[in-house]
């Protein structure tokens, strides 16, 4: 199952590179007693993020209320 989100995601970026997630080398785990923790050793949630213009489509299309 890894493999094959793996290749769709990177089958994303060939066809639309701009409007593709990006993926952080960061990803973050709940601790107790500490809430988020962000790590770069690789353990945990990997983060994304949107490109530019991506993200301030979502702003603009979300609802305001």
């Amino acid at each position: 199952m890894h493999r094959i989100a793996e290749l769709l995601r990177r089958l994303a970026n060939l066809i639309d590179y701009a409007g593709a997630p990006k993926r952080t080398h960061w990803s973050f785990t709940w601790e107790d007693g500490e809430g988020v923790v962000l790590r770069t050793d690789g353990t945990g949630c990997r983060l994304f993020y949107l490109g530019r213009d991506e993200y301030a489509r979502a702003f603009s299309e979300a609802d305001s209320r």
